[in-house]
């Protein structure tokens, strides 16, 4: 442990005087600190005698800040070196955070988005309630001639078609007098009272009542709840 923190302390080391300037910057200081302390000591001039300055060239803690200086430079060196190669030396591919980078990717790209069902065209009025009734007829073997009809035959025939329209959600359109035909409202379907034989739906109240005539249906929605019989059914 002491080894290995003593080997990573010398890298850090070399890490800072690796830069020429720094090492550069650390002999001349040297080199003047040792001159400037020594030179009394030898018998040769000062370096201020040198340059003629009447004065001391730096005191002892003047040299120290040049060597902070020095040292501050290096860390700066070594902070940028170390970022670059962390930038280059980044690896493409593998790891969690790499995964994550390329998930966040794909799904600003779109690629991860779950694919949309088609929508179902929207329901348009291609079934007239004549035919409607035919394949309700069907259902019961044809339709019945008069003399064999059942009490309130017509009545269940008209709660069939009220039933659907509000519990299945079929769509329903409808003519006002001499008016195009436009799709009557759900919430009205709900208080209906529908009378096939007529060929009318009346909403609404008994005050205010609302007539609709020549009915439509959307064939699609008829299929779904009835689907048509062939002949081997029949």
């Amino acid at each position: 442990m002491a080894e290995g923190s003593t080997i990573s302390r010398l890298g850090l080391l070399g890490a800072l005087l690796r830069p020429r300037l720094v090492r550069f910057g650390l002999l001349i200081w040297g080199a003047l600190v040792s001159y400037d302390t020594l030179c009394s000591q030898l018998g040769l001039p000062t370096i201020r005698e040198v340059w003629g300055m009447s004065g001391a060239l730096l005191s002892w803690w003047g040299w120290l800040l040049v060597l902070q200086a020095i040292l501050v430079y290096a860390l700066f060196e070594y902070v940028r070196t170390q970022g670059v190669q962390l930038s280059i030396g980044k690896p493409a591919s593998g790891g969690i955070d790499s995964r994550i980078e390329k998930l966040e990717a794909l799904a600003s790209a779109g690629a991860l988005k779950t694919p949309e069902k088609p929508k179902e065209p929207e329901p348009k009025p291609d079934m007239q309630l004549t035919a409607v009734i035919v394949r309700l007829y069907s259902y019961w073997g044809g339709a019945p001639a008069e003399e064999n009809l059942k009490p309130g035959f017509y009545y269940q025939m008209n709660l069939k078609l009220i039933d659907a329209i509000n519990l299945e959600g079929l769509h329903v359109w409808g003519r006002l007098g001499q008016m195009a035909l436009v799709e009557i409202e759900p919430h009205y379907l709900s208080q209906s009272v529908i009378d096939h034989r007529k060929g009318e739906i009346i909403v609404g109240d008994d005050f205010e009542p609302t007539v609709y005539r020549d009915l439509y249906f959307n064939q699609r929605e008829i299929d779904r709840i009835w689907p048509r019989k062939s002949t081997t059914d029949a």
